[in-house]
């Protein structure tokens, strides 16, 4: 993933982010979503 930031924050996950995919000639509604959490270890610190 080429940022992992891109994701919109589901509000009351603590952080989970959604992110929708498209499908080949579909666009982003044909496509999946993405749940997914970073953990950014560079804030952690």
């Amino acid at each position: 993933m080429s940022d992992p930031k891109q994701g919109d924050v589901i509000q009351g996950t603590g952080g989970l982010r959604k992110l929708r995919v498209a499908s080949k000639g579909k666009g982003k509604r044909g496509g999946s979503r993405v749940i997914y959490y970073f953990f950014d270890q560079k804030q952690s610190n």
